[in-house]
């Protein structure tokens, strides 16, 4: 609470809910920290919530113990400015503040004049009709629930357009399963909500953008910021200066607003959608052999390749290949039109190709969509669209010490498993058989994949129950081998197992 908002706030008695005021207070600091809005509605349904799990049953969270739990805690109302919105363009101190800026930026070199933002991203939404074969029912389709896996990218990129700083990735999970014997392609943070936080952007600063740079160049080089509350003040290399937007101004003055971020995700989800398409292209042959592949992997391993929803380390792939192919143009032109650097615009219909191509793709799958729908299931993770407004918990998991779990999305759809393995335990008794087991698996996987004649044909077809059956023990014996290593587990962090720190290509794990 800021001193203006402190000496404003009345001196009352000790609240009557105060564990509850106080579990709510820390549940919208998170929020807000995050630059999510948090309305009256959602505050009361979540105390409503809360209060049910506290047993405070005669709480109803009426009109006016809002009013007073606002007095009590300074909080005020405001209209929110985001991606969609704008503050007044017309403000004489948010002109002076942007002048200023100007002025600092007309000091620098535009190839060494950066910015970043966030973005959010559901990586295994799909459009309502992505999935519709031709023998499905329309009906079966309907009510579905939507996928709300959600992570966070870290976009940076020079006012040029010349220089990309790899897109880092911000995630649940520290150790997710599909990192095991895979080189990844992206820097990638942990944190609980896969929500940027200070520590983050520190982190993401002194391990990403500073090493990124300096093998670019040595010059003086100036970044430029929104003021969320996740970006701390204090950052600071040796010849880069960090500046900040003024506030509500960035809907028209963050380059990365003005189509950086909206262009990567029409390239995402293409290229996500194509991926999905060219598995149904394959005979029902291939399919089935690929589903049966498939069913002996790891929980959270068979990715979008084997017919499964995505996995985090398909998503990084797409975002690389996405933000690879974002012509440097696209890039210079969002920063042009932000008026920040005096220079032509040169407009280009790149963006528009990319939904027709997708309106393309779908339409020679024989699913029929809109230019409109796409544009739809492309804004679906924008900052203010009703999705990323519905992955905000308002239902508290549980009580701990009188307080509810500040936890963001309660009900996780993800496939993806957390693993934490210890690779430097002590063998367990059965490790061997297990891996025996694993070899078996492998060689009747690769029996399946053997172009055979007609009479070693004949006798796959004999052998493929009983394969199966096999195949089925053994996946339940891995099961069992591996709920006993369970509890002899530790965290394994992605520094472990051959992850090499000094190299942007790895992990990087949320202190």
């Amino acid at each position: 609470m800021n001193p203006t908002a402190r000496e404003n706030t009345l001196r009352i008695v000790q609240a009557k809910y105060g564990e509850l005021e106080a579990s709510l207070m820390s549940w919208i600091r998170v929020l807000r920290e995050a630059k999510r809005p948090v309305t009256p509605g959602l505050v009361r349904i979540r105390a409503l919530n809360c209060a049910k799990l506290m047993g405070l049953d005669e709480f109803n969270a009426s009109s006016q113990w809002m009013l007073n739990f606002r007095t009590r805690f300074g909080l005020k109302f405001a209209i929110m400015h985001g991606e969609a919105g704008e503050g007044d363009k017309n403000d004489p101190l948010l002109l002076q503040a942007l002048d200023s800026l100007m002025d600092i930026i007309a000091d620098y070199n535009p190839e060494c004049v950066y910015n970043m933002d966030e973005m959010g991203l559901f990586y295994r939404l799909l459009p309502r009709h992505t999935l519709l074969l031709p023998e499905e029912d329309v009906g079966t389709a309907r009510g579905e629930k939507k996928s709300k896996d959600r992570v966070s990218l870290v976009v940076c990129a020079n006012a040029t357009g010349s220089h990309k700083i790899p897109c880092a990735m911000i995630g649940k999970f520290a150790s997710p399963a599909c990192i095991h014997g895979t080189k990844w392609p992206l820097p990638y943070f942990s944190q609980k909500n896969a929500w940027m936080e200070t520590a983050l952007c520190v982190l993401w600063f002194n391990k990403v953008f500073v090493p990124e740079v300096r093998k670019r160049t040595v010059r003086k080089v100036l970044l430029i910021m929104d003021n969320a509350p996740s970006h701390p003040q204090y950052l600071e290399s040796e010849g880069i200066r960090v500046v900040f937007l003024p506030p509500n101004c960035s809907s028209w003055k963050q380059p990365c607003d003005m189509g950086i971020i909206a262009s990567l995700k029409k390239r995402y989800k293409y290229l996500y959608l194509s991926k999905i398409l060219s598995f149904y292209d394959m005979s029902p042959e291939e399919q089935a052999l690929t589903n049966r592949i498939a069913s002996t992997r790891r929980r959270g391993t068979a990715g979008v390749d084997m017919g499964r929803p995505a996995t985090l380390l398909d998503a990084a792939n797409y975002v690389v290949t996405a933000w690879n192919d974002l012509a440097p143009s696209c890039i210079a032109n969002c920063f042009r039109k932000t008026e920040l650097f005096n220079v032509h615009i040169q407009e280009d219909d790149i963006d528009d190709d990319v939904i027709s191509d997708t309106v393309d793709l779908l339409a020679a799958s024989n699913i029929e969509t809109t230019h409109a729908e796409i544009e739809a299931f492309i804004h679906n993770d924008d900052d203010d669209s009703d999705m990323m407004n519905d992955s905000i918990l308002i239902e508290p998991e549980k009580i701990d010490n009188g307080m509810s779990s500040l936890v963001i999305n309660s009900q996780d759809d993800s496939d993806e498993e957390e693993t934490k393995e210890d690779p430097y335990r002590a063998p367990l008794p059965s490790d061997a058989f297990a891996r025996a087991c694993n070899s078996v698996v492998d060689v009747v996987d690769e029996l399946y994949t053997f172009d055979c004649d007609d009479m070693a044909q004949a006798y796959m077809d004999e052998l493929r129950p009983m394969f199966e059956a096999v195949i089925f023990k053994l996946r339940q014996v891995n099961a069992d081998h591996n709920g006993s290593r369970m509890r002899r587990r530790k965290q394994m962090t992605l520094f472990d197992g051959g992850f090499n720190p000094k190299s942007l290509n790895m992990f990087m794990v949320c202190p």
